[in-house]
């Protein structure tokens, strides 16, 4: 029984969040934009870590 009362829970919260979806439109996508900026950031700091250790091992390996 508590599996159908699970389906039941997760249909109704799906169609609550569409619904808030559609009435806060403008409201989420202003969010995604606000968002981008800061993954940009985020991106851009891994990919300069990546790059330094990277350069780190190469010059470890030329020592050797």
């Amino acid at each position: 029984m508590s599996k159908y009362i699970g389906i039941a829970i997760g249909v109704a919260l799906t169609v609550l969040g569409l619904v808030a979806l559609v009435g806060w439109w403008s409201d989420f996508i202003s969010i995604i934009k606000g968002s981008i900026p800061a993954i940009i950031i985020f991106a851009g700091i891994i990919a300069l870590i990546a790059g330094i250790s990277q350069l780190q091992d190469e010059l470890v390996d030329k020592k050797k």
